[in-house]
């Protein structure tokens, strides 16, 4: 090829490469432009987002991040002064936070598991926001962590409307738990008052069945002098007691309306003390017990109600007493601490049990509200005790290692002038008897009816037995629901007639266990319910349980003695 001929195919290759550079110029610059004006695109979409987009690179050597300009609005920083480094923005992190959100990144980074974070962030302000975090972290092809990509939410309203929330639901929680507070504490009150006032029912009913019943019977004038001497004193007995229940219910209204007054004077608390034991040693000998003094002969001054000291000392007297079995042992003591008088009563009773010691001195409340409890009473004495040793300025604490380990009461009396106010007592418990079978008349409208009667009260089942007799029938007595069940196979009575608040037993359970019997064991005999319980409830539970009629204490003997005919005819 000639020298020109080569000249001209280079010029010729060399304008093509011109043309080639300038279109390849041309592509280029045309794929930047695509790719500023797809940028662009993005960017626009990605500040619209009401979130803070952000990414950053892993690699080593470059702090590249890029955080949408959402973060000023959210956190008060600009795009730019938001740091890069890692270290930096980690401190605006909440110090709460910090640790959990290390580990919930480093969990991202190892496993490569998306992350999913609630956490605070701190203000340019140090205001304190919360955000909701969805990040993801992206690997190079030999699967090497290249960048983090993710959005942030600011979530504080939610939070604070959960919070809000969850305060609300908690004061709802509290307000229905004292709503149920309150309720079980109506209903306690409810069950209280309904025990009570079933207690005091039959506390009074019970001595007027022996009132009642013998004063009929000494107006018919048929007893003989022996039994009317016995009619006499079973009613004064029984007056007195009743006697004694209402002056409690009137000193606990007293206290509850706050009119109970002190009549103060000059008193020498041996004397009283003295006097309270006089009163209480007939119910000691009755019951073969042992009473100890130990008396100070002078304490020292005091001033006080003498009738209310008395009544201090007969209340915790009486308590003992009642709750002392027969040969126990019960203590009096009258000493002086420094410049207090100490009273003390112990006993070898049946004590108190831990769980019902703190309510001991409550009004109302008795260690066994049911209807077979042991022990009579209305649950006053010792709240009374306590109203009367409180007004007086002194104290009163129960002491017992627990059941039928006996029981102590102390009474601490400051030797100085005291102030205001009293309470009331409990009654002694009436005796049993034991078995009694006595022949009937030859005659009268129960001529011949051979009756049961079961009660634990002595005199009840003393003048009740008298009235059936008078009538004409043959009566086998008992104290007892376990020894009627003994008697009502060997004797087989055509009546049985049983009281329901009595001790071990009560009457609906003997009712119901006669019935579980064979007809030719007694299982079918006809049984009247005479109760002092007489609501219209107690009436239908009776019935419920097996008895065919229910009667009411204190009873008339003629409607005693028509109701047993009835059933014979």
């Amino acid at each position: 090829m000639t020298v020109k001929k080569l000249a001209a195919a280079v010029g010729g290759a060399d304008s093509m490469v011109r043309e080639q550079s300038v279109e390849a110029q041309a592509f280029n610059i045309g794929v930047a432009e695509n790719a500023l004006e797809a940028e662009t695109r993005y960017r626009i979409l990605i500040e619209q987002i009401p979130a803070v987009v952000f990414l950053a690179f892993l690699d080593h050597g470059v702090n590249e991040t890029y955080i949408s300009p959402q973060i000023e609005t959210l956190l008060g920083y600009s795009p730019k002064e938001w740091p890069n480094d890692p270290a930096r923005w980690y401190r605006r992190i909440h110090p709460e936070d910090r640790k959990r959100w290390s580990v919930e990144g480093a969990e991202m980074l190892l496993t490569g598991k998306p992350l999913r974070s609630v956490y605070r962030m701190l203000a340019h302000d140090d205001r304190v926001v919360w955000f909701q975090c969805e990040a993801r972290m992206a690997r190079r092809p030999d699967g090497r962590p290249w960048f983090i990509h993710g959005v942030a939410f600011d979530v504080t309203e939610l939070r604070m409307e959960i919070a809000e929330h969850k305060l609300i639901e908690r004061e709802r929680a509290g307000l229905l738990a004292r709503e149920q507070e309150a309720r079980a504490a109506a209903e306690t009150a409810s069950r209280l008052k309904d025990e009570f006032l079933a207690s005091v029912s039959h506390e009074l009913r019970a001595p007027l069945t022996a009132i009642l019943g013998w004063a009929e019977m000494l107006r018919s004038g048929t007893l003989d002098a022996a039994v009317a001497d016995r009619a006499l004193l079973s009613i004064e007995r029984n007056a007195q007691a009743q006697a004694r229940l209402v002056d409690d219910l009137l000193d606990a209204s007293r206290i509850i309306a706050g009119k109970l007054r002190l009549n103060l004077l000059p008193v020498e608390l041996v004397s009283v003390v003295e006097s309270a034991v006089d009163m209480a040693r007939p119910a000691v000998e009755a019951k073969q017990l042992r009473l100890k003094l130990a008396l100070e002969p002078w304490v020292g001054p005091f001033t006080g109600d003498p009738d209310r000291l008395k009544q201090i000392v007969w209340n915790l007297l009486s308590n003992a007493i009642k709750f002392t079995p027969a040969g126990g042992s019960i203590e009096v003591r009258l000493e002086r601490l420094g410049d207090k008088a100490l009273i003390t009563v112990s006993d070898t009773g049946h004590g108190i049990s831990p769980e019902f010691l703190p309510y001991v001195f409550d009004r109302f409340i008795q260690s066994d509200g049911s209807i077979n409890r042991i022990y009579g009473g209305l649950g006053l004495g010792l709240a009374i005790v306590k109203h009367l040793v409180e007004s007086h300025g002194g104290t009163v604490n129960a002491f017992s290692p627990g059941k039928d380990k006996g029981a102590e009461f102390t009474v601490i009396l400051p030797l100085a002038i005291p102030r205001n106010e009293p309470q009331m007592t409990n009654a002694p418990a009436a005796p049993t008897t034991p078995i009694d079978i006595q022949p009937p008349p030859r005659s009268g409208p129960l001529a011949g009816v051979r009756l049961l009667l079961v009660d634990d009260n002595a005199d009840a089942r003393d003048v009740l037995g008298a009235i059936l007799r008078q009538g004409g029938a043959e009566v086998l007595v008992t104290a007892s629901a376990a020894e009627a069940m003994g008697l009502l196979r060997q004797w087989r009575p055509d009546i049985l007639i049983s009281d329901i608040g009595m001790p071990e037993e009560d009457g609906y359970s003997l009712i119901r266990r006669v019935r579980s019997l064979p007809p030719g064991q007694g299982g079918l005999v006809s049984a009247i319910a005479l109760t002092a319980y007489a609501g219209g409830q107690d009436r239908r539970r009776a019935l419920e349980a097996g008895y065919q009629a229910h009667l009411a204490k204190p009873v008339e003997s003629s409607a005693l003695v028509s109701m047993v005919a009835s059933f014979i005819a």
